[in-house]
This record gives structure tokens, C-alpha cells and sequence, in this order.
């Protein structure tokens, strides 16, 4: 991992050794770099990446994770104490759930926060006073937004991404799509996603042709 000076073009390497650095986060006061890195550059060993923390100036990371897979994607809190990640935890297959753990800066046990949630959440934002976290996540043929443990905040018969919310959490800007409606931005205040503005409307050509009939179709497996 390294920083550069904006003005002086003066490049630093922040990390050493056989580190191979793949996500970061920076404190919120500037001073830390949260990183996932696993130890070596095998693609067979890719997935047992964990999470470390370095001065921002550079040292010695202390890692603050040590499961079988790979800890990924680091996010601050708000206030600075505790370490956002995905893991899926002692496991080694893909067919396994990724879950949101936290773990506090300074070292110790980390918490799985989505364990009663049944698919993998990607975690989206952390409200500004520390007591929220917003995830997506597939459920079915859709994508719906969710806040831990697991209250689902968008519905319906769409596929939600792209979530960006202003600095005071006001209004949400994001992309929907349906079957019949390729992916468009809109925005919406608060979280009234049933009230959302529609701002774009990028294949305007599309509305006079007649679209595929799309539908979901369920069945039960032998688990139910």
C-alpha cells in the first residue's frame, strides 16, 4: 500500500514485507489505514486474506483477524473503534454465506453481526451517528437494500445497487431496475424508496419496442 502527496508527487510505501494488499479503509481521523491482505501472491491461498491495521505515516500492521477464509473489505465506524469486514469465517468453499463482522480497532474478538441473515450481505454505508448499517443483498431473482441485523428496507419486484447517501443522510441516490426497465438513477429523501424520483432515462429508444414477458417461477427441493 502506498500514499501519495497530491502536491508533491512524493510517493511512500506504507506497508512491508510479503503483504499483498487488496481493500483498505482510512480512520476517520486520518491517522490509521484498516487493509485486508492475505501473506502470499498464490491464487489457491487468495481467499485467507486478513485484516490489519497501519499507522497511515506507515510501521508495523497489527493484525486484528485470523480466520481460515478471506477477511475482506474493511470499513471504519464513524467513530473510529471498531472495524467493519465480510468473512466467511472458517470456511473454504464459495457456497458458504459471506456475514459482516466487527471487530474493535485496538484487537479483539470479532462479532458476527448477519448471522441470522440467509444470503451474503455487501455492506453500503454506516449512518453517521454509529447506530446503523445499511447492507444489500440479493434475495431471490431481486436486490433489496437492508439494515443489520436484517430489516429490509427496499421491497418489491426490483433490483436495487449503487447506493450513495449525502453527507447528513437526507436523500439516497441509487439504481433500480425491473424486468421491463433496463438500470436508471433515482433519488429519494429519507429512506421513502416508494417515493423515489426517477433522474434519468438513458435508452429512451426502448419504449416503443415490445419487451420479453419476464416472471419468477418456484418450486421446493427436497430440504423444503
Amino acid at each position: 500500500l502506498w500514499v501519495i502527496d497530491v502536491e508533491s508527487k512524493k510517493a511512500v510505501q506504507i506497508t512491508q514485507g510479503k503483504l499483498q494488499v487488496n481493500s483498505f479503509d482510512w480512520s476517520p481521523d486520518g491517522t490509521r489505514i484498516a487493509l485486508s491482505a492475505p501473506t502470499t501472491p498464490d491464487l489457491e491461498e487468495s481467499d485467507t486474506a486478513d485484516i490489519y491495521v497501519v499507522p497511515a505515516a506507515g510501521g508495523n500492521p497489527r493484525k486484528l483477524t485470523s480466520f481460515k477464509s478471506g477477511d475482506t473489505s474493511p470499513h471504519w465506524s464513524p467513530d473510529g473503534k471498531r472495524i467493519l469486514f465480510g468473512s466467511r469465517a472458517d470456511a473454504r468453499s464459495g457456497a458458504v454465506n459471506t456475514n459482516l463482522y466487527v471487530v474493535p480497532a485496538e484487537g479483539g474478538t470479532p462479532q458476527n453481526l448477519s448471522k441470522d441473515f440467509d444470503e451474503s450481505p455487501m455492506f453500503v454505508d454506516w449512518s453517521p451517528k454509529d447506530d446503523t448499517i445499511f447492507f444489500g443483498a440479493g434475495q431471490r431473482a431481486y436486490r433489496h437494500l437492508f439494515a443489520l441485523p436484517n430489516k429490509p428496507i427496499t421491497t418489491g419486484a426490483f433490483v436495487y445497487g449503487g447506493f450513495s447517501f449525502d453527507r447528513d443522510f437526507r436523500n439516497v441516490a441509487f439504481i433500480r431496475e425491473t424486468g421491463s426497465e433496463p438500470p436508471e438513477v433515482y433519488i429519494t429523501q429519507g429512506l421513502a424508496f416508494d417515493k423515489a424520483r426517477k433522474l434519468t432515462d438513458i435508452n429512451p429508444q426502448l419504449k416503443p419496442i415490445a419487451l420479453g414477458r419476464q416472471e419468477v417461477v418456484r418450486w421446493k427441493n427436497t430440504a423444503g
